[in-house]
């Protein structure tokens, strides 16, 4: 199984999604998982937006489980 981190860096390094949206969604998702303090208001907006400059970086028209799935036979799993 791939970490947060090395998903993200295949993100960056195999399909040219750009750093800052791709370290965001990381980052944000690592806070809600991993902290104890209540996530910031604008979380699902900032995700949200992440998400959508990650699809559109990837081509978009595919849905996210379309791409989670992509991700994983690229990566060999």
């Amino acid at each position: 199984m791939l970490t947060a981190r090395e998903i993200e860096q295949a993100l960056v390094d195999r399909w040219q999604v750009r750093t800052v949206p791709a370290e965001r969604l990381t980052r944000l998702f690592e806070e809600a998982r991993y902290s104890t303090r209540p996530l910031p208001a604008d979380a699902v907006a900032t995700t949200r937006n992440a998400l959508e400059q990650i699809l559109e970086d990837l081509g978009g028209g595919h849905t996210p489980v379309q791409h989670r799935a992509d991700m994983l036979t690229k990566a060999g799993h």
